[in-house]
């Protein structure tokens, strides 16, 4: 008779921390959180502009992504093509320099880029903390909008990239262990992504201002325009309002204002805008409940339609 045959059975092998983490946050799930961030990021900037917090207009998940594309097609593709050139450049100086016959010169390298990187490293305290001594010496003389917002942390990006050529030149001369040339690797790949996050926020909030300054140079002519009609009268938000009393047969909403134009519309407001700017005011948002005492009439492209 045959044996029994035996089999043993291995205990599963404890996971790790970050394989544990990868069953919680998938790559979707880390891209949609950054659409998200950046999409806010986006309509918050652009609707303070006009002084209103983007929390009060009831936003979803969808609009927030839909605003991301213009906070990051630009940055990401300019970002993606230098990612590209600096990768073959940094593979290049790499293969060249670990020659045999390129070795004082590697030695000379290695130390170089160690230097610098160290040193633009150092920069990024400034640069992330943005002290006032460092607003006042340095940001004070760069142009405003992206040079003063994306070339501070371009030489940070820069230094980690030296850093990154310094170790690898390191490792190939035998001069440091697998793991720790791994760690400091990870952590200079940690800095190029905490970098390229803050530009590309720093761009979507930039992007926001920004179109809505050139909303405001069109006269809200992209936003559609229209009547509000109230039981009671209205104090016109600027001299460019045309409010007029229509009379008792127009009751019950008898009060007609004309000029506005909708900013956004939330579950218990209306947010309208002059479309001529006031002289004296500049800019000024009205701010209506969205109930029984109001009919806002929104006009088409062609005149005498409408939809209320």
């Amino acid at each position: 008779m045959m044996g029994r045959q035996q089999v043993t059975e291995e205990k599963p092998k404890s996971k790790s921390f970050v394989e544990k983490a990868a069953y919680v946050v998938t790559p979707g799930t880390a891209v949609l959180g950054l659409l998200y961030y950046f999409g806010a990021t986006y309509w918050n900037a652009y609707f303070t502009y006009f002084g209103i917090r983007v929390n009060q207009l009831d936003y979803s998940i969808q609009d927030y992504l839909l605003g991301s594309p213009q906070a990051l097609f630009l940055p990401v593709w300019v970002l993606l093509t230098l990612g590209v050139l600096v990768f073959f450049a940094f593979r290049w100086a790499e293969r060249e320099l670990a020659r045999p016959r390129h070795t004082q010169l590697r030695t000379l390298v290695c130390r170089s880029a160690a230097a610098v990187g160290v040193a633009l490293l150092l920069l990024g305290f400034p640069v992330f903390l943005e002290p006032p001594w460092w607003s006042d010496l340095v940001l004070s003389r760069l142009r405003s909008g992206w040079p003063r917002d994306l070339v501070p942390t371009l030489f940070v990006a820069i230094g980690a990239v030296l850093m990154m050529l310094a170790l690898r030149l390191y490792h190939r001369s035998g001069g440091q262990e697998e793991g720790p040339w791994r760690l400091a690797e990870g952590f200079m790949v940690a800095v190029l992504a905490m970098v390229l996050f803050f530009d590309v926020a720093r761009y979507a909030r930039g992007v926001g201002e920004s179109s809505a300054a050139a909303e405001a140079q069109r006269h809200f002519s992209d936003l559609p325009a229209v009547l509000v009609h109230a039981r009671e009268p209205v104090e016109p938000a600027s001299a460019a309002i045309r409010c007029v009393d229509e009379g008792r047969q127009h009751q019950p909403f008898r009060y007609r204002c004309e000029g506005y134009r909708v900013l956004a519309h939330s579950k218990t407001h209306y947010y309208l805008i002059p479309g001529d700017r006031d002289p004296q005011w500049g800019d000024v948002t009205m701010i209506l409940m969205d109930d029984a005492s109001i009919r806002v009439q929104v006009r088409g492209q062609y005149w005498g339609t409408g939809a209320s």
